[in-house]
């Protein structure tokens, strides 16, 4: 049986060499024999971190995209990393919405529920991401909205691997839990 060790939230920012980027995915989900490394790269506007590792894996290592699909896998030092293809939108309420194995298709600035919907669209995944302060006032009423507005099987939220020693847990993180959403744990690099 093979384990998933998966990070939802990853960047692969410009000043990011992309050989200390693919080995150090590999070595913080520990990818071994019996265990699959994946990374979702979600790239903000203007970003394609897809068609920079098809560019620059071959240099150090080997990619084969996956056919019909936003994924490729980067073989380095014998190891594989799987890397799926999302986005990071921001949008005119100030809240990120992520879509987990889908390209691009809008600009930021719409509002949140046209991401959701678009990235359903899509066949995509839309998760809400947990920031510090992101989730307070305004925009924290409108997370529970959606959270109230969709269910499980159509939304996900996300939470970062800092949050733990920023404080205690988020109340609508545990409201989301409680209402079954799936939450996605993701290092969330900053540039």
């Amino acid at each position: 049986m093979t384990t998933i060790r998966m990070d939802p939230h990853g960047h692969l920012y410009d000043a990011y060499s992309v050989r200390a980027w693919c080995s150090a995915a590999l070595t913080n989900l520990q990818a071994g024999d019996d265990s699959l490394a994946v990374v979702v790269v979600v790239d903000r506007q203007g970003q394609n971190s897809l068609d920079r590792l098809r560019r620059e894996v071959p240099l150090f290592g080997s990619w084969k995209d996956l056919p019909g699909s936003p994924a490729g896998v980067a073989e380095v030092d014998s190891r594989k990393l799987l890397v799926i293809q999302g986005v990071q939108y921001v949008s005119s309420e100030r809240i990120e919405v992520l879509g987990l194995g889908v390209r691009r298709v809008l600009s930021d600035g719409l509002a949140a529920g046209e991401y959701i919907e678009s990235i359903l669209k899509g066949g995509g995944v839309p998760c809400l991401p947990w920031s510090p302060g992101k989730w307070l006032g305004s925009r924290g009423r409108l997370v529970k909205t959606f959270l109230d507005a969709h269910s499980p099987a159509t939304l996900a939220v996300g939470d970062i691997a800092i949050r733990s020693v920023l404080g205690p847990p988020s109340s609508l993180l545990r409201y989301a839990r409680q209402r079954g959403y799936q939450v996605f744990y993701g290092t969330d690099p900053l540039p």
